[in-house]
């Protein structure tokens, strides 16, 4: 075996092993900058003259982006990841919200010079210290089979992108669809006997998606019962009274998982409800019951929350009285 051919056998080794270690979660790669870093690291370890040559460090990129995109992921842009000033709003500003609106709890920013370039890059990191940023990407599951229907049905730039005349009128109307609307569009609602629901991608059965617990209350559990409810209401009071009656019985579920399931009082506090809720006895209680409701059917649900709404909560759960009296315009407000 001459020189190079052991170069190459040694460096196929170490990509290899880099594959390993990205499949284990050992090295965690958020963007093709650090894959590609990660990628010179182990061929330098080989051969330092190999470092530098673009077109093999392109090549073992991007066979290491094959392998991250087998575990079913794809590299997203996030822009506010983008420099310490916007990510810094965003951190600040979420510690402003409410415990259970919070999304990005004990993360933080910081700047490294990752591939020696003497550039900062920038570095979101979660609470376990462990980088879900950098430099605006990170990963996310693959959408690329929704992706791929969406330009097989619409192959042409101009039927994906909106055509504007000179006044912003839309001039190619009937041909520009968006992505979004192509989704809206293809997934379909299945809802089973036993009650689990999951969306599927028409054309493409093997793409399904579970619905969370509240996903299936608003779209299968209160969308019927909705659509009767509302012919009472007045239609410009109807989106503010939708919400008020969505959170109405949303909460008066988990109240009584509180009270039924676990054995005790609701939490006055927020911040105590949203640790308890976080919880996996507390999410199953919640899937379990909204899954009853789901086999319900509206037949059993519409006069359930219609005697709901119209009388008094228990007084164990320290709630004031809460009930619709058709042309009670205050409730609406």
């Amino acid at each position: 075996m001459n020189r190079q051919d052991e170069i190459d056998a040694k460096s196929q080794a170490e990509l290899q092993k880099l594959i390993e270690e990205i499949k284990s979660g050992e090295v965690q790669v958020t963007d093709l900058k650090d894959l590609r870093r990660n990628v010179n690291d182990r061929l330098r370890k080989v051969d330092p003259s190999a470092v530098g040559k673009r077109a093999v460090q392109t090549i073992n990129a991007m066979a290491a982006l094959k392998e991250i995109k087998k575990q079913g992921k794809d590299l997203k842009q996030v822009q506010w990841g983008n420099s310490m000033e916007s990510a810094r709003y965003v951190l600040d500003k979420d510690e402003t919200l409410p415990e259970n609106k919070r999304r990005f709890k004990g993360w933080d920013v910081i700047q490294e010079d990752l591939d020696g370039d003497k550039y900062m890059d920038t570095i979101v990191k979660d609470g376990a210290g462990n980088p879900r940023i950098i430099n605006g990407w990170t990963v996310t599951k693959t959408k690329y089979p929704e992706r791929n229907m969406y330009t097989k049905k619409h192959p042409e730039s101009g039927d994906r992108r909106a055509i504007r005349d000179e006044d912003g009128n839309i001039i190619n109307e009937g041909h520009f669809t968006k992505f979004g609307d192509f989704k809206k569009a293809n997934r379909k609602l299945k809802v089973h006997d036993d009650g689990h629901v999951e969306y599927e991608v028409e054309d493409m059965r093997q793409l399904k998606k579970p619905l969370t617990p509240y996903q299936k209350f608003t779209k299968v559990v209160l969308e019927p019962f909705w659509a009767w409810y509302k012919e009472d209401i007045p239609k410009p009071k109807r989106m503010n009274a939708y919400g008020k009656i969505k959170k109405l019985i949303w909460d008066e579920l988990k109240f009584q998982i509180y009270k039924e399931d676990l054995g005790i009082p609701v939490p006055q506090s927020e911040a105590q409800r949203a640790d308890i809720e976080k919880q996996n006895r507390f999410k199953t209680a919640l899937d379990n019951r909204v899954t009853n409701l789901v086999r319900n059917g509206s037949e059993r649900n519409i006069p359930l929350f219609r005697n709901f709404l119209e009388e008094s909560f228990n007084a164990e759960y320290d709630r004031p009285k809460v009930g619709y009296v058709p042309g009670d315009e205050e409730f609406y407000e």
